[in-house]
């Protein structure tokens, strides 16, 4: 008996290519979803990294005039009230505060108190990330609004 290319099933061949269908939707479909994670994840890692930077500028900022404030209390004895503070300071209640902008949200405030004895006029009091801007979301949704009558 002759077989014909007409009496050909698909239960022959059907499994198989079906097997190999789905095997090859299923790596198209983790490729897509590993190239949506690692765009995310590169995305994320800017923004910290321009977090990190914008933070340890004003570390830096904050360094620099403590350093200035330093030499100001040293001319003057260690005297807070008496000594020429670079403008960037503002003096109440026995204390010295400084406040360096980290970005739109946030600001770096430092708090310096006078003392005697030691190897520097002052402690630090206050070293602190402090949130300027109050959070507004940019979007609401309706969950749930049923009517009245």
């Amino acid at each position: 008996m002759e077989r014909n290319a007409s009496n050909f099933t698909f239960i022959s061949s059907g499994p198989s290519f079906l097997l190999t269908i789905f095997g090859v939707l299923a790596l198209v479909t983790f490729a897509a979803l590993s190239l949506v994670s690692a765009n995310t994840n590169t995305k994320l890692v800017e923004t910290s990294k321009a977090n990190t930077t914008a933070y340890y500028t004003a570390c830096n900022t904050a360094s620099a005039r403590i350093a200035a404030l330093d030499n100001a209390l040293t001319a003057s004895g260690g005297n807070l009230a008496a000594a020429a503070l670079p403008s960037e300071w503002t003096v109440s209640a026995g204390k010295a505060t400084t406040k360096i902008p980290i970005n739109e949200y946030e600001e770096l405030q430092v708090d310096i108190v006078p003392r005697t004895g030691g190897d520097t006029y002052f402690t630090v009091t206050r070293w602190q990330t402090v949130i300027t801007r109050q959070w507004k979301n940019d979007s609401s949704f309706t969950l749930f609004n049923p009517k009245t009558k």
